[in-house]
């Protein structure tokens, strides 16, 4: 069963948005290896853009909406009807109950549509919107393509809760634009364990637990007898052998199981080898419980705000490192990145750490709205020192003594620069296309439009509410 939104926010059909290089807060160092983007304003309109130069090519997208904050709980999803909603409620959307809901169904359908197709999206929730949150991207990614519900560990102090239930996590949502072009394997397995002390001409090994707990006892149940000392062993209650009988021979010839000339009492009379050729992968998987450390915590984040001077700029940052895993396993070293909810920028330096830490490539682009200055304040701020070791107003702070700033990395600004467009204004049309070729260029050199681009209707904008 899928949702019946209230009427959502109309599009405005003499308005569209475009995006304007801010030459002032752009940074391009002399020496740029990489170069990534922030755009400053309404989400839906930077995602409208960026659908004119990114279709089908991003291959991560990370968001982490505004589902925690009093304005959005309430104004989005309880009040009926209360004249002063329009005023605090972010991104422009003040409708009636299922309005935070309706907000992320227009984004995420555009979203959609930027991903490649390897492309996954991850969006971070809590508890109170989870559910609804998976049915409505079941509905626009399909039910077929949910990739994971992963558990992030959000604190680890004990309140004293009225009903008696610490809550100590939050979720991480995982979707592909198609689960059959996905790997999210990442990171190398250890593998320091995998050796060859007997010269097998079968590769490297480690000694593996011969028993299982599937099989049969017609199968899987007999003794091994040991050849130098007699020994014969079964496998423990309860466990079957992970060969049978026929198979025993064929492993002794091939060098898979080999005896032990000496043993103590209490020891297996044989080794199994599992050989490093038989591993699928050397990545690991990415587990549902990965988030689970201290080390993802909501302290973590704001520690992390503290080390660059900024701790009270902004409420419920992530870690680094958790963003990091997740790019770590859904990205590839020339990937682009996209996160529309940037909040305090740390997508960004997840992007940079994980590029010097891999020696990748990737790129990332960074959109926000500036509701109470987090656009400049918080992400571009945090951004800025972490590129140069200064703030912008050159503040120092702790983070430099034990790091290298990303003195290579450059990043274009933009914010949103809204025009007004008659249908029939072909002369304007022409105009505001130019403008618009010229920013996007800057973002992917070499960018020309298509001889049947429709500025009007593929850059209208959202109508705004007063």
């Amino acid at each position: 069963m899928g949702f019946v939104f209230d009427s959502a926010p109309e599009i405005q059909h003499d308005a569209i948005c475009l995006l304007k290089r801010d030459t002032d807060l752009s940074f391009t160092p002399a020496l740029c290896t990489q170069s990534h983007a922030m755009i400053f304003g309404e989400n839906y309109d930077a995602l409208k853009n960026l659908l004119v130069l990114y279709r089908g090519c991003v291959d991560c997208i990370y968001i982490d909406p505004p589902y925690n904050t009093e304005s959005t709980k309430q104004d989005g999803n309880d009040y009926k009807s209360k004249e002063n909603i329009s005023g605090k409620f972010g991104y422009r959307d003040k409708f009636m109950r299922t309005g935070w809901l309706n907000m992320l169904n227009e984004r995420l359908k555009l979203a959609k549509d930027l991903l490649s197709p390897k492309g996954v999206i991850f969006i971070s929730i809590d508890d109170s919107e989870q559910a609804y949150l998976k049915v409505l991207c079941d509905e626009i990614f399909g039910e077929g393509n949910f990739v994971g519900d992963f558990i992030r560990k959000t604190k680890s102090t004990i309140n004293d809760a009225k009903i008696g239930v610490n809550y100590q996590h939050e979720f991480l949502l995982g979707y592909a634009k198609n689960k059959i072009s996905v790997n999210l394997r990442g990171g190398q397995k250890d593998l320091s364990h995998y050796t060859n002390p007997d010269n097998d001409p079968n590769g490297a090994w480690a000694a593996d637990n011969p028993s299982a707990k599937s099989g049969n006892l017609k199968t899987g149940y007999f003794g091994v007898t040991n050849p130098y000392t007699g020994k014969i062993d079964y496998p423990p209650t309860g466990m079957f052998w992970r060969f049978s009988e026929k198979t025993l021979q064929k492993h002794i010839e091939s060098g898979r199981i080999c005896f032990k000339k000496e043993h103590a009492p209490h020891k297996w009379g044989f080794i199994y080898k599992r050989y490093l050729s038989d591993l699928k992968s050397t990545q690991k998987t990415f587990d549902s419980l990965a988030f689970v450390d201290n080390a993802y915590m909501n302290q973590a984040a704001t520690k992390e705000l503290l080390d660059l001077g900024m701790a009270e700029s902004f409420n419920y940052p992530k870690s680094a490192a958790f963003i990091q895993k997740i790019l770590l396993h859904a990205t590839s070293p020339n990937s682009l990145i996209l996160d529309f909810y940037a909040g305090s920028g740390t997508t960004g330096q997840a992007v940079m750490e994980l590029n010097r830490e891999d020696g990748g490539n990737r790129r990332c682009i960074l959109v926000t709205s500036n509701e109470n200055n987090i656009a400049k304040g918080v992400m571009y701020e945090r951004i800025y020192r972490i590129c140069h070791g200064v703030g912008t107003k050159n503040e120092t702070f702790g983070w430099t003594k034990r790091n290298e700033p990303f003195k290579d990395q450059g990043w274009e600004v933009f914010k949103m620069d809204r025009q007004s467009l008659k249908i029939d204004d072909q002369q304007k049309a022409e105009n505001l296309a130019k403008q618009a070729e010229k920013s996007f260029k800057i973002l992917r050199p070499g960018f020309t439009f298509e001889s049947d681009f429709d500025l009007y209707h593929s850059l209208s904008s959202l109508k705004p509410y007063k």
